[in-house]
């Protein structure tokens, strides 16, 4: 008989992996108000509040590229990808 414990770590190791096992965990402690916004913005939108946050990053990175060089963009992925 598993534990409480080996329980939660097999179904966390599940889901970290997803359909295509591309999955990361992300935790962190973020404003209260942030996260209501990030509740009310995914459920208008009808999405779960990690889309609406891998969304939100999505976008601002595209944002943010669109206005680099080649160079600055070779540069923004070098530094975390090394």
């Amino acid at each position: 008989m598993k534990t409480t414990a080996q329980r939660q770590a097999a179904y966390r190791q599940r889901h970290l992996k997803g359909i295509d096992g591309t999955k990361a965990r992300l935790s962190t402690v973020i404003d209260y108000s942030a996260k209501c916004s990030l509740e009310r913005m995914a459920t208008h939108l009808g999405i779960t509040q990690a889309e609406c946050l891998m969304r939100l990053i999505r976008e601002e990175e595209d944002r943010l590229l669109s206005g680099m060089t080649g160079k600055e963009q070779d540069a923004y992925y070098d530094r975390v990808t090394q």
